[in-house]
């Protein structure tokens, strides 16, 4: 049997077995604690990451909790007067858990790191290999409404430390014939979307760039189908990491 409770998205039809709670952050991780503390002492407790979900199922008395763990949510807190303890609960947070599930071998070596006790395992996420295949490029483009020669491609968050403004700075120093075939098409949405934009009009480069915007799961199989290379270029540093290494 599994239940699932998770934080109200707005939606109003209720799915079997899942569990919303609403209200202020607080309001919702004092519900949540009462819940995980009402459960059999032999429920195990999946988190999705370490905080706040993990520290309130050690916290309700839970001892056979999994932790999800993917990368920068276990990086340093943003409030430096805060780092220090975020540091120290994190770890025992980690250590505390049955079992730290790391989405790479990298994230894997960054629990370690953090937590040097934890029992964590990588478990890389799996592929659908029968839908992301090889398939009608021409068609794919078409779909997505591009026309040029060469496809470059990022599907990630609208991030900063993501990269894209180097793969359009990039684009921008081609000669401006060579320029011309190119389409960069960004998959993804975050808060850096206008300041793209703006830099792509400032480089003279808005023709070549294409942003998608959040790509759903089956139409994803054309970003990739239609592209000639796949483009990431994240900058890693003290508050941003790249899970999957």
């Amino acid at each position: 049997e599994v239940s699932v409770l998770t934080a109200t998205n707005g939606a109003s039809a209720q799915e079997p077995g899942v569990r919303r709670i609403s209200g202020s952050r607080a309001l919702r991780e004092l519900k949540a604690l009462g819940i995980l503390a009402r459960l059999p002492r032999d429920a195990t407790v999946l988190c999705g990451r370490w905080y706040p979900e993990g520290l309130l199922a050690l916290l309700a008395g839970r001892r056979s909790v999994a932790i999800l763990a993917h990368g920068a949510e276990l990086l340093a807190s943003r409030i430096s007067g805060l780092s220090a303890v975020r540091a120290r609960l994190r770890r025992r947070v980690l250590t505390a858990a049955r079992l730290v599930i790391a989405n790479s071998r990298y994230t894997s070596e960054l629990v370690s790191s953090i937590a040097p006790e934890a029992h964590v395992v990588a478990l890389p996420l799996g592929v659908d290999t029968a839908a992301f295949s090889p398939g009608d490029r021409d068609a794919s483009r078409a779909r997505l409404g591009i026309r040029s020669r060469f496809v470059v491609s990022t599907v990630a968050r609208v991030l900063p430390f993501k990269g894209h403004d180097t793969v359009i700075s990039a684009l921008a120093r081609l000669p401006a014939a060579l320029r011309s075939d190119f389409c960069y098409y960004i998959a993804g949405r975050g808060a850096h979307v206008e300041a793209l934009q703006a830099l792509c009009r400032e480089l003279g480069v808005a023709e070549q760039v294409k942003f998608g915007g959040l790509v759903p799961e089956h139409s994803l199989v054309d970003v990739y189908r239609a592209s000639d290379l796949f483009c990431l270029m994240t900058r890693l540093g003290p508050r941003a990491v790249e899970g999957f290494g």
